[in-house]
């Protein structure tokens, strides 16, 4: 059960709010991820951050949970960047070619 190897962790500096998520992000833990977006979302936060680098493989529910917090981001405040994964979560994007409609840090 991929459940059991994920978690989020959120970490706040200043107007900051990071976003950290870590192991299987799929649709057993996507609630998670969601959970913790939204939560931010509800903040003061001038800059919500989801970090990928820890996250080990990702489904296309995980997909769907990223794109929606990009959708409310831009009908909102912008606010959101996300932080490139490992080559195996961003072939994720590539091969679905919604790299373009997320707001990653280069």
């Amino acid at each position: 059960m991929s459940g059991y190897l994920f978690s989020v962790q959120t970490a706040r500096n200043d107007d900051r709010l990071a976003i950290i998520p870590t192991g299987e992000f799929d649709m057993s833990t996507a609630d998670k991820l969601d959970d913790a977006v939204r939560a931010a979302e509800a903040t003061d936060a001038k800059r919500i951050i989801i970090d990928l680098t820890e996250v080990t493989f990702m489904d296309s529910t995980g997909l769907k949970v990223l794109l929606e917090a990009a959708a409310r981001a831009r009908a909102n405040s912008n606010r959101l960047r996300l932080i490139r994964g490992r080559r195996r979560v961003q072939r994720v994007f590539e091969l679905t070619k919604t790299e373009d409609f997320l707001p990653f840090l280069d």
